[in-house]
């Protein structure tokens, strides 16, 4: 079986993935760590994939490109992903380097401790180390947005962080959560929130040393409908 697998979700990411990819496979052979790394694009109109699958792998490392035919959502790159993966322990990463890689042994100790089924990184722990911060009019809608989840889906306060992309799910658990999973965008970590408490199982958090990545492909006001109509959907049918 394979040890670990990290699923990187793209959107026209020429530029970053090359390089996302070379210092994962780096942190898995350091650690000696049979893992496979999957590319989930949602429907690139550049040469992301083909940038992906030229870069070289030392064995026993797998590297896995599943391409969407056209853009449908985070949402929907990653279940895609999820499925496919064969770990033990699953992860998915933003693409960017946000978050150093050595970080997974914190959300996986938690795991493998027992403490926790899903392990989520944030970035407004005490503890985290922030290198470069989002612009102020981030910040602020941010903000807004983590209250009214917590107001209108009774997303537990305790969960500070839950658009965080860095977050690891032992590996039967992801699978579950994401093939009853319905949503194709941003919410789609709401959505995993929901079921995973619905289910029973346990979430914990822990801290990262993050990075903002200037160059990220969400709008939350460019996308304000679509979030929107999932809003919708998660009210109607799974929220509390």
């Amino acid at each position: 079986m394979v040890d670990f697998s990290l699923i990187i979700p793209v959107f026209n990411e020429r530029e970053k993935i090359a390089v996302d990819i070379a210092a994962a496979a780096s942190y898995f052979t350091e650690k000696n760590m049979h893992a496979e790394i999957i590319i989930a694009d949602d429907g690139s109109s550049d040469d992301t994939c083909e940038i992906a699958s030229a870069v070289p792998l030392p064995e026993p490392l797998e590297l896995s490109i599943i391409r969407a035919k056209k853009h449908r959502g985070k949402g929907y790159a990653l279940r895609k992903g999820f499925t496919r993966s064969r770990g033990k322990y699953v992860m998915f990463a933003d693409s960017g380097n946000t978050v150093p890689w050595h970080t997974i042994e914190r959300g996986l100790a938690l795991i493998t401790s027992g403490k926790c089924d899903i392990a989520h990184g944030s970035r407004f722990l005490p503890q985290s180390v922030i290198l470069t911060n989002r612009s102020w009019k981030r910040k602020m809608i941010s903000s807004v947005f983590r209250f009214g989840m917590r107001w209108s889906l009774a997303v537990p306060a305790d969960l500070s962080d839950s658009q965080c992309g860095f977050k690891i799910f032992r590996g039967e658990v992801a699978r579950e959560l994401f093939a009853r999973a319905k949503l194709n965008g941003f919410l789609i970590d709401i959505e995993i929130i929901l079921l995973a408490l619905k289910a029973g199982y346990l979430i914990r958090e822990f801290p990262l040393q993050w990075r903002c990545d200037p160059d990220s492909r969400l709008s939350l006001p460019a996308n304000f409908f679509s979030i929107f109509k999932e809003w919708r959907q998660l009210r109607s049918e799974i929220a509390p």
